[in-house]
């Protein structure tokens, strides 16, 4: 994922957090840029762009660093990984042996997912990825690798179109852990291989080919887009969120952006 600055003085270090190299986890998406420090030249300079990850053998070459560093505004991306681990345990919920009902799964979903908007109703798919990277089983490391190795572009389309049929999915009424996380796998390989997604034509393709088309349209997603486009499930969450903004249940936060100045995507 392109992001604007590559190379960071001494004069950023106030707007850089940073991270002892044994927090880093392999093959977890990167949350921002992540930046290592160069003493002889007195800068920072990135190794991992976001989506990108570490593989273990690239955790023991960094070793000589003891740290990574990253931009403050990461406490955004923080917001959709924390939720994402909330929602994995509602999904995986037994009460006194028994699960949840449906109506049950989705109240709670909701009341976590619908904060996630902002007060703008609006939501990047950047943030989606990482929300549904926390909340599903993980990609198979082969896979991964492979698909970034292959073409980082695809690596990135597929983690943020499998990272948002996640999220719409939930509201939608899937809340299947074992499905959900299955088709996060599907539409990643399918995407690193190349799919056309707007010639999708099975059911159960439709909402990734809507999203396909949408992303491609627009950095982002909020209740306008979705009120534009024609598809079912845009009515109803489109609905559902119109329903919300008149009961003032809407967050009070500005909806998050990686773009302009408190991000750092070009």
């Amino acid at each position: 994922m392109l992001f604007s600055e590559k190379k960071l003085t001494m004069r950023s270090a106030a707007e850089l957090i940073q991270c002892p190299l044994s927090k880093m986890k392999p093959y977890s998406l990167m949350l921002s840029p992540v930046y290592v420090f160069l003493k002889m030249n007195q800068k920072f300079v990135s190794i991992k762009e976001p989506l990108d990850f570490f593989t273990p053998q690239e955790i023991a070459k960094l070793a000589r660093y003891e740290s990574v560093f990253v931009p403050k505004s990461i406490n955004s991306a923080v917001k959709f990984q924390s939720a994402g681990r909330l929602v994995k345990s509602l999904l995986n919920t037994r009460i006194e042996g028994l699960p949840p009902t449906s109506y049950e799964i989705s109240n709670e979903v909701e009341s976590v997912l619908l904060p996630l908007w902002g007060k703008d109703l609006r939501i990047e798919p950047f943030f989606m990825s990482i929300f549904a990277d926390e909340l599903c089983k993980k990609l198979p490391e082969e896979m991964m690798e492979n698909g970034r190795d292959a073409s980082i572009d695809l690596h990135d389309l597929g983690l943020l179109l499998s990272g948002a049929s996640v999220f719409f999915g939930l509201q939608t009424g899937t809340f299947d852990y074992q499905k959900v996380s299955e088709r996060r796998e599907e539409v990643y390989l399918k995407t690193v291989s190349g799919t056309d997604w707007t010639r999708a034509g099975l059911a159960s393709d439709q909402l990734v080919r809507d999203l396909f088309v949408l992303l491609q349209a627009s950095r982002s997603i909020d209740l306008e887009v979705l009120k534009s486009h024609p598809s079912e499930w845009c009515r109803r969450i489109s609905s559902r969120l119109k329903r919300f903004q008149e009961a003032k249940r809407l967050s009070k936060e500005k909806s998050p952006s990686m773009y302009g100045e408190e991000g750092f995507a070009i």
